[in-house]
């Protein structure tokens, strides 16, 4: 490998290289993903007299996809390069599967667990995407017809993990970059994939873009300048939606974060399309296609109070109930499949403080409630309440040695007092408690006596004295679901 000689001082650089380094956030440590390709290598190369200005923590990261024949050639070449520099390198092998997103997104996926490990810690991360490849992706998605949500193009800076991920060349034209490393005498690897006009961003890159600046030459700075008025339009519509956020956001159903359907047909068409992309990437769920987008209003909005009338993709489903927009993971929605007489025994006298339980779509946690601890068992009830953990006290007769958690059959009925009975089925109708949790809810048994059950609704709350009979002088346990 020929020598390198380590930079001092980024003074000499051109200026637009130095801006783009001075840029870069101040911090403790920093990572850089070094791909051996020219972008990285200049990455590594002119920032780091910059960064040791600020740290000593400094490392490389190589991720080796085992991709192509000279992967690993190519994690030798990152590794010597940062022993010249006095850099540690780190080399993390990856298996990139064939399948779901593609190769390209496969990879990435792969990357990305990577470096989110590495940020655990905080930090910044710095990945040396340049101007160039934002025009192609821009140009990649306009050819898709997306909105401005994806022609904002790569972001310049973003959480990751416990820290950041940064791009200092992100306003740098790649041939800016590769002038500069042939000034320092700078090497670097060429990906053959990179030639392979199979993938889009290489026909992009090898026959759209070079046909385009023929015709217009600025266009790569004109991509650029779409992709940040793209950027300020999707920032205002986000800073709008979440101002108003609590006019179309459920009080009701607020642990499910679930969109209350009276308030939302107030606003505009134009205005519940943007709730809806903003409610989504609040929930982190992946934008639907647009024939799937317009049955949300055409099919499903329509359906009123239908709880079966839904819409689904990927992992997810949309439903309606009690004038409320739900969107839920596919296995919640569907419903529980088990044997009838299903059931789970439970020895009080193996209880001792705490027990676990596992059940078929979540984990049932038995705690009992010392003398004195009521009230802070109360106050933690309300603030742990989210769409996925259910919260019950009950007091349990110091007779009972076991209890049985079963599933809903039918027909079930519940002291709510001590000579007053009540349907099951009825307290969920009353309390409007969600059709599709109502198979998934665990309920507490002392032999064929319902306990509890472990819904929300307000006639049957977790304040001991309503919860099943007067049970004076027996044990406070506290049960909690967590959904899973």
């Amino acid at each position: 490998m020929q020598k390198i000689k380590p930079l001092d001082s980024i003074q000499d650089l051109d200026v637009p290289l130095q801006k783009a380094i001075q840029s870069i956030p101040v911090s403790g440590r920093y990572f850089i993903a070094l791909s051996g390709g020219l972008d990285s290598i200049a990455l590594l190369y002119f920032c780091l007299p910059y960064l040791k200005l600020h740290t000593k923590h400094i490392q490389a990261i190589h991720i080796n996809h085992g991709l192509s024949p000279n992967a690993d050639a190519w994690a030798e070449f990152c590794q010597g390069t940062c022993r010249l520099l006095g850099v540690t390198c780190h080399v993390e092998n990856v298996n990139v599967a064939l399948k779901g997103k593609g190769i390209e997104g496969e990879a990435r996926k792969a990357r990305y667990e990577v470096f989110s490990r590495y940020l655990m810690g905080g930090g910044v991360l710095l990945q040396g995407h340049h101007l160039n490849d934002q025009a192609e992706t821009v140009l990649m998605r306009v050819f898709k017809g997306l909105g401005p949500e994806a022609i904002k193009g790569i972001p310049q800076s973003r959480a990751l993990a416990s820290g950041y991920l940064y791009r200092p060349w992100l306003d740098t034209p790649r041939e800016l970059l590769e002038s500069s490393a042939k000034i320092a005498a700078l090497t670097w690897v060429e990906d053959e994939s990179n030639l392979d006009t199979r993938f889009d961003r290489n026909y992009v890159r090898h026959d759209v873009l070079p046909m385009l600046s023929a015709r217009r030459p600025s266009i790569i700075n004109d991509l650029a300048r779409t992709a940040r008025k793209s950027q300020e339009s999707v920032e205002f519509i986000q800073e709008w939606c979440e101002a108003n956020q609590h006019k179309f956001l459920s009080s009701y159903y607020l642990q499910y974060q679930a969109i209350d359907l009276q308030r939302f047909s107030e606003f505009s068409k134009t205005q519940q399309k943007f709730i809806i992309r903003f409610w989504l990437d609040r929930l982190g769920v992946a934008h639907p296609s647009d024939g799937t987008f317009q049955r949300i209003f055409g099919e499903l909005l329509q359906a009123k109070n239908d709880s079966k009338a839904e819409v689904c993709w990927n992992d997810h489903v949309l439903r309606v109930f009690n004038d409320a927009l739900f969107c839920l993971p596919r296995l919640l929605a569907n419903d529980l499949e088990l044997e009838n007489d299903t059931s789970f025994e439970i020895l009080i006298g193996d209880l001792g403080d705490q027990l676990c339980l596992r059940l078929p779509v979540g984990t049932l946690n038995l705690t009992l409630v010392k003398e004195g601890e009521l009230d802070s068992c109360l106050q933690n009830n309300k603030k742990s309440q989210t769409e996925s953990v259910y919260e019950m006290l009950c007091y349990i007769p110091e007779s009972v040695n076991a209890l049985t958690v079963k599933y809903r059959a039918g027909g079930e009925k519940i002291y709510l007092h001590q000579n007053h009975s009540a349907s099951l089925k009825k307290l969920y109708q009353a309390g409007k408690v969600l059709p599709w949790l109502r198979d998934k809810l665990p309920l507490i048994y002392d032999g064929d006596e319902l306990l509890c059950s472990l819904a929300r609704f307000t006639a049957y709350s977790c304040q001991p004295d309503q919860v099943s009979r007067d049970r004076a002088g027996g044990r406070l346990v506290h049960f909690r679901f967590e959904m899973s």
